[in-house]
């Protein structure tokens, strides 16, 4: 096989910052490590708040397990993605498919990861209005 690598642009990370994103791809899966079920969403920058970077139109995957020690988790992405979810909420119908075109902030941050060191990831999704309300 050969590979052709003319043009092909090098990869850069969205740096550290805070962004309005859209969901534009949501759905249910399992993991390839522990065949678990896991919500996957793709996410569009749509606008830097704050800073130079401009990082529009790059495109982030967050990974979510729906494992039952990882619904704190779901809960903070389901409410940073406009639903009222409460721990003591005992039921919550859950539809992949109802967060395509929803828009929320997404932190991104320095990790520290085991095998590739250093490097910029999403930490965590806020509602798309909390950066207004910060800086109101």
């Amino acid at each position: 096989m050969k590979l052709d690598f003319s043009g092909v642009e090098e990869f850069v990370p969205v740096p550290e910052g805070r962004y309005l994103a859209e969901v534009i791809t949501s759905a249910e899966g399992l993991s390839k490590a522990a065949n678990q079920r896991k919500w996957t969403l793709k996410l569009r920058v749509s606008q830097a708040l704050g800073g130079d970077e401009e990082p529009i139109g790059k495109e982030i995957k967050w990974d979510v397990s729906l494992q039952p020690k990882a619904l704190w988790k779901v809960q903070q992405t389901l409410t940073a993605l406009g639903e009222s979810v409460s721990i003591e909420d005992t039921e919550f119908e859950f539809d992949a498919a109802n967060y395509v075109g929803r828009e929320c902030t997404l932190i991104v941050g320095k990790t520290q990861d085991p095998v590739y060191g250093s490097r910029t990831a999403v930490q965590r999704l806020e509602a798309a209005d909390a950066f207004e309300m910060a800086v109101a």
